[in-house]
């Protein structure tokens, strides 16, 4: 419910005179007519009172998933080319992304050419650099995924 606003208030005597105009134009006589537009009136303004401000979010947002101990890595869905046979651009997205989270989290950054070398410590040989490259495999997304297993947190990410 919201404050009636001099706007609203506005609308409902109008719309309400109108009503009363037309009444009084087909012969209907002005006592009733003048009920018919204060009815309208007072219909008018509880519809504009009564009305809410939220407006539907379009696209509707997908729910969150709710399981507990599931890890998002294990939720990716997984888009192969079946004529190419790379991995899908979400994919590798989804994976990168999550890599990047986890690698953060430890203070490394994925991009920094400056923590190339811990990172490759960290997730073991040419992971980073599969991950990437221009067109990454199926086997370099794999070995990403298995990397962001092995750096999976304590608790559950939000994502």
């Amino acid at each position: 419910m919201r404050r009636p606003t001099f706007g609203s208030i506005a609308v409902a005597l109008l719309g309400g005179a109108a009503v009363f105009v037309a009444c009084a134009f087909f012969g209907v006589e002005t006592p009733f007519a003048l009920a018919w537009g204060l009815a309208v009136s007072i219909v008018i303004a509880a519809a504009r009172v009564v009305q809410t401000d939220e407006l539907p979010v379009w696209p509707p947002q997908v729910p969150a998933d709710d399981r507990i101990g599931v890890s998002d890595v294990a939720r990716l869905a997984w888009v192969i080319s079946p004529t190419s046979g790379h991995p899908g651009r979400s994919a590798v997205l989804r994976v990168t992304d999550v890599l990047r989270r986890r690698l953060r989290a430890r203070g490394l950054e994925l991009d920094d050419p400056d923590d190339a070398a811990a990172i490759d410590r960290l997730l073991g040989p040419d992971v980073r650099a599969g991950l990437l490259a221009p067109r990454p495999t199926v086997s370099a997304l794999e070995a990403a995924v298995a990397a962001a297993e092995r750096l999976s947190p304590d608790t559950q990410e939000n994502t």
